[in-house]
């Protein structure tokens, strides 16, 4: 009982892969979220880029947060482990 206590213990809680996916994809959503406020900030005017802004920060950050925890809980369900995903 302890050793399998001791195996889980040290099994790693990520696969580098993985985490290079997770830890690369927020960035990568972020620059292209500036680039097109970018681009919209000189193709609308001022007071409608300023009612998008919000909506667009809004929905970019509820979409990563759910795609990690999709991800998360995927990745979890492939290790075998049936136990609760935190997202950090």
């Amino acid at each position: 009982m302890q050793a399998d206590r001791r195996r889980e213990q040290r099994r790693p809680l990520a696969e580098p892969k993985r985490v290079e996916q997770v830890v690369g994809a927020d960035p990568a959503v972020l620059l292209g979220e500036g680039l097109l406020r970018l681009v919209l900030v000189y193709a609308l005017p001022v007071d409608v880029m300023a009612g998008i802004s919000p909506v667009m920060r809004t929905g970019v950050f509820a979409a990563l947060i759910g795609w990690t925890v999709w991800y998360s809980r995927r990745g979890k369900r492939r290790m075998g482990s049936t136990s609760d995903v935190v997202a950090a």
